[in-house]
C-alpha cells in the first residue's frame, strides 16, 4: 500500500506536520487513511498543519510545490492547475479530522483555508 511505502514511520514520532494541498487531490479514501496515518505518527499533543482550497466553486485548483529554504523562508512554486478530487467545507474538515483532540480554522487572503491540527 502506498501509505506503507511513504509514511512508514514509528507510532508517536513526529512532533509536529506539515499537509500543504494534498489531501483535496485524493479520493474520499485515501485521505481518511493519510489523517488516520498521520495521527499515529504525531506524537501526543503534536500538531498538525493542512492547507486546502476554499473556493468550492473552482472546477480546477491551482497545485503548487513547496519547499522549506531555511527556517524563515518557505518557497511556494505553482506546479499547474488541476481539478481537485474533492472539496472541503469546515464541516467536511471537522469529520476528517474527528479523531484528533482539536481544530482550528483560518481563511487566507487568497481563498485558502489554513487548519491547525493538535492531536
Amino acid at each position: 500500500m502506498f501509505l506503507d511505502q511513504v509514511l512508514d514511520f514509528p507510532d508517536e514520532h513526529f512532533d509536529g506536520v506539515l499537509v500543504w494541498d494534498v489531501l483535496q487531490f485524493l479520493s474520499p479514501a485515501a485521505a481518511q487513511a493519510t489523517v488516520d496515518r498521520l495521527r499515529r505518527i504525531l506524537r501526543p499533543h503534536a500538531y498538525l498543519l493542512a492547507f486546502f482550497n476554499a473556493n468550492e466553486k473552482a472546477p480546477a485548483v491551482p497545485e503548487y510545490h513547496y519547499r522549506i529554504s531555511d527556517s524563515k523562508t518557505l518557497v511556494l512554486t505553482q506546479r499547474g492547475i488541476r481539478p481537485p478530487v474533492q472539496f472541503f467545507n469546515n464541516r467536511n474538515i471537522e469529520r476528517l479530522f474527528q479523531k484528533y483532540h482539536s481544530i482550528k480554522f483560518f481563511l487566507t487572503r487568497n481563498s485558502l483555508r489554513e487548519v491547525i491540527v493538535r492531536r
